[in-house]
């Protein structure tokens, strides 16, 4: 219990200690290792149930942390996305616990298995933009971009979709 409530007061602590969060190490490398580190930053809760948990994990020695956004009905993830630095994605975190409470990230795309890997686009309603991400070979974004419409994002997914699958027949 103390440690639990050591979690909840915002003090890193090694990714393992998270273990709502261990079934996304199967599926990305840069989570793997003694060297991740979790932290939660909030809850958010409708009609008092658990509905998303947010969390920001760093690599010791990187400038780089990912912001986790997940469910709580299968522990799902919702939203990931990498930021150069600990005060961008802290910054994305709050703007994600506003967003809560008029609309949560809604995220559309597909993915295919190209060169031997998994490729994916997905784009992220936010409240105040749009986001296009490109995922080559596990969970976290490579590519984020920011549009100001979601037709916009969309029309530029579809063109990465299509650049990438050009690529991969000549």
């Amino acid at each position: 219990m103390a440690h639990e409530i050591r979690k909840a007061h915002g003090s890193w602590h090694p990714f393992s200690d998270f273990s709502e969060l261990h079934y996304l190490q199967k599926h990305e490398p840069w989570l793997t290792g003694p060297l991740v580190q979790a932290q939660y930053v909030w809850h958010h809760y409708q009609h008092n149930r658990l509905e998303h948990t947010c969390y920001v994990v760093r690599r010791l020695r990187s400038r780089r942390t990912l912001v986790i956004l997940l469910t709580a009905r299968g522990t799902r993830d919702v939203y990931l996305r990498l930021h150069d630095n600990e005060t961008w994605a802290r910054t994305d975190a709050e703007s994600l616990a506003d967003e809560m409470s008029t609309r949560p990230p809604r995220v559309a795309g597909g993915q295919a298995d190209v060169d031997g890997g998994p490729w994916c686009v997905r784009v992220v309603q936010r409240v105040h933009h749009c986001e296009l991400q490109i995922v080559r070979s596990g969970l976290i974004p490579h590519t984020t971009r920011i549009y100001q419409s979601r037709e916009e994002a969309e029309f530029r997914a579809l063109e990465a979709a299509a650049r990438h699958s050009l690529r991969r027949s000549n």
